[in-house]
């Protein structure tokens, strides 16, 4: 009886540990690339879901304090790596409630059960959401050197 709790328990750890990494990285994810870091190229890479919005491009701060907040409110010029391609763009935090609200509701468009899962995980209910706009003239994305 308590080998088949046993396996039972290791088997529900393994469903949740293998739907939560199919929910994160099952679809499409965005790497942004802002200035700030730790990294010897001084350039922190943070992986990302993101949302279209027209021209314009949707991300999220699950909270205040994430590093790259940080490092967008000192240099807003970013480069975002998704579907394929480097592409530059200007971010602008959005006031809330209504970036709140426009984020999260992109975003469950977007990712559907994905992101009703990762919602389990985490709190998002004082999220921030980052416009990302294409620069009227192309700057100097953040590379490394």
């Amino acid at each position: 009886m308590k080998s088949r709790l046993l396996i039972l328990a290791i088997a529900l750890v393994l469903a949740f540990a293998l739907i939560t990494a199919v929910a994160l990285e099952g679809a499409e994810v965005g790497v942004l690339r802002t200035r700030g870091g730790d990294a010897p190229d001084g350039i922190r890479y943070t992986r990302v879901w993101y949302a279209e919005d027209g021209a314009r491009l949707w991300i999220e701060s699950a909270d205040h304090a994430r590093p790259f907040l940080e490092d967008l409110r000192r240099e807003p010029r970013i480069v975002l790596e998704h579907d394929g391609a480097l592409r530059a763009y200007v971010a602008e935090v959005q006031p809330n409630p209504q970036g709140h609200q426009q984020i999260r509701r992109l975003l469950a468009e977007k990712y559907g059960w994905r992101d009703l899962w990762v919602g389990l995980l985490t709190d998002t209910s004082g999220s921030l959401g980052i416009v990302l706009t294409p620069p009227a003239r192309s700057p100097t994305p953040p590379r490394a050197h």
